[in-house]
């Protein structure tokens, strides 16, 4: 059923607003059910699960104001829109530039290929992403550990961002698949989930790429020549290519800085000079990126902090660091070749996203769906390895 208000009516804080979402909840659930049935989740996933299906009902107009997050708005209006023979007249992607136009379009397209009862709200998009949260799940689970890898999937701001209807959690899962997908050398496959990253975050897209070259072209999991080859090569092409990227990376961060400012980018750009944020050569920006990484990691720091969740973040932020040098540590990742690719591709993405890193809120969830997918890809390698090096031994003693 989709909301089919000429002006879109969201129910909110209304008890039909209950009842949708209900029903929503429900057919997660059964599809839980189903995949337990068929032993694809154990019992303590399914119960998890259960839980983690209903976070949309308790995070929007309980815990959030659903217009906290404005692009829900811009994802569910699409989303309607496209399942109605006519279009909404208060959609305000109708008006918009083509490139932010087939961001919302291709998000809202995505999450409206899983089948939900209710289309009527604002969090009826949240289920959709909860779904396919949930199919990354039971995929990865094909790899890992069931009863260690839920454990992942319980970190707060994997379970907010898809308990809301937005990108991010799409973001991630593409991420999180594209990624073992490519240390498993499934390059299609890798590709398949890499494509749509372009348009949903370009960013994200780049550094992913710059691994996916370093497997498939310089075939880094496998010589440490090759090995050698990409780095040198990465480091010829950044000083040849320097203007152009530099280029790049000063446009988006004035961008972000006049996003952050009061009058937005016309008046940041009359009022401001913008060459003082401006990058002039790639040493330059390395040593501010390697000063700001820190912060960016951590942020929001406790001196920014100006609300509940602030804490949390901070909190979470820490834990994940410390959780991530441990993956490292404990499996001995630095002798296995899968990992330089993907730690020089991450870390090339912690050095660009620093330097942008303006809006404390914006970019806490931009280093998140950055951050999971390469958490649980180095997790997956160490795994692997371990479980690779058990059969080697009980092989050699039989």
């Amino acid at each position: 059923m989709v909301n089919e208000f000429i002006v879109f009516f969201d129910y909110e804080y209304t008890f039909l607003y209950y009842i949708f979402e209900l029903a929503n909840y429900s057919a997660l659930a059964l599809i839980a059910l189903i995949f337990r049935h068929f032993q694809l989740i154990n019992n303590s996933s399914f119960w998890t699960w259960l839980l983690l299906m209903f976070t949309p009902i308790v995070f929007n107009y309980f815990i959030f104001d659903a217009h906290l997050f404005g692009d829900q708005s811009l994802y569910t209006l699409d989303a309607v829109d496209q399942k109605l023979d006519y279009d909404l007249p208060n959609n305000p992607n109708l008006e918009k530039d083509l490139w932010w136009t087939s961001t919302s379009i291709l998000t809202s397209k995505i999450l409206s290929v899983f089948p939900l009862p209710m289309l009527m709200t604002l969090t009826s998009l949240a289920f959709a992403n909860k779904l396919m949260l949930f199919i990354l799940f039971v995929w990865a689970s094909k790899f890992l550990n069931q009863d260690r890898l839920i454990l992942f999937f319980l970190i707060p701001s994997l379970v907010l961002y898809s308990s809301l209807s937005l990108r991010d959690n799409i973001i991630i899962v593409f991420g999180v698949a594209f990624l073992i997908n490519l240390v498993n050398r499934k390059y299609f496959f890798a590709l398949l989930f890499l494509t749509p990253l372009f348009i949903l975050k370009i960013q994200n897209f780049s550094f992913f790429l710059l691994a996916f070259f370093g497997n498939f072209i310089f075939q880094t999991h496998k010589s440490r020549i090759g090995l050698l080859l990409y780095f040198l090569s990465l480091s010829f092409i950044a000083i040849v290519m320097q203007d152009q990227i530099l280029d790049v990376i000063n446009l988006y961060r004035v961008a972000f800085a006049a996003e952050d400012s009061v009058g937005g980018y016309a008046d940041y750009t009359f009022y401001n000079d913008t060459s003082i944020l401006e990058l002039t050569s790639i040493g330059g920006f390395i040593y501010e990126s390697l000063i700001r990484i820190p912060n960016f990691l951590l942020m929001p720091l406790p001196w920014n902090w100006s609300s509940p969740l602030y804490p949390i973040q901070f909190l979470e932020s820490l834990l994940l660091i410390i959780i991530f040098i441990r993956i490292i540590f404990k499996y001995e990742l630095y002798r296995n070749l899968y990992f330089y690719s993907l730690i020089i591709s991450f870390v090339a993405g912690l050095m660009v996203y620093s330097i942008l890193a303006m809006n404390e809120g914006t970019f806490v969830r931009y280093r998140f769906s950055f951050f999971f997918p390469y958490l649980i890809a180095l997790y997956y390698i160490g795994e692997r390895a371990l479980a690779e090096k058990a059969q080697n031994d009980k092989y050699i003693n039989s």
